[in-house]
């Protein structure tokens, strides 16, 4: 099992556990400030925290290729 690592988002934490047949998806550059999405994951309790598991479905991206955000309140 590896935790990948724990995030701040809206004040609460999430933990990211990606079993040893999934381990290979994250690879060894992912460092600190390094985005990394997560999709199919299975959300599960432990000693009162919530997790996120992998499942045979999870597929991890690192840095993923995205669209700029675009700020729909800002005028143009």
């Amino acid at each position: 099992m590896v935790l990948l690592g724990s995030s701040e988002t809206g004040g609460s934490q999430v933990e990211i556990t990606l079993w040893p047949e999934m381990r290979h998806l994250i690879g060894d550059e992912v460092t600190q400030g390094d985005i990394v999405a997560i999709t199919s994951t299975m959300v599960t309790e432990h000693n009162g925290r919530r997790q996120l598991e992998s499942t045979y479905l999870t597929t991890v991206f690192v840095n993923p290729d995205m669209p700029q955000p675009i700020d729909h309140d800002r005028p143009r």
